[in-house]
C-alpha cells in the first residue's frame, strides 16, 4: 500500500469523498484492532489521499461503540 500525504477521517453525513479517484480500499489491522472501515487510498486534484468512514460504510455504529485508538 502506498503512503497518502492528507488523512480524512469522514464523521456523521461525511461517509465517502465523490471527488476521490483511483480509489482503492485497504484493509488494515492496527494494534489497538479493526477501524471502523476499511482505508480507501486515491487521489484528489493530484494528491494522495487517505480516507476513512469513522462510524463505517455503510454508517453503522454508533459515537460510543467506534474504535477511535484503531481509527
Amino acid at each position: 500500500m502506498s503512503r497518502a500525504p492528507v488523512g480524512i477521517i469522514g464523521g456523521t453525513g461525511f461517509g465517502r469523498l465523490a471527488e476521490l479517484v483511483e480509489a482503492q480500499s485497504a484493509e488494515l489491522e492496527t494494534e489497538y484492532g479493526w477501524p471502523s472501515a476499511p482505508i480507501v487510498l486515491g487521489e484528489i486534484d493530484g494528491a494522495g489521499v487517505a480516507f476513512l468512514a469513522r462510524h463505517g460504510n455503510p454508517h453503522r455504529i454508533a459515537p460510543h461503540r467506534v474504535n477511535y485508538r484503531a481509527n
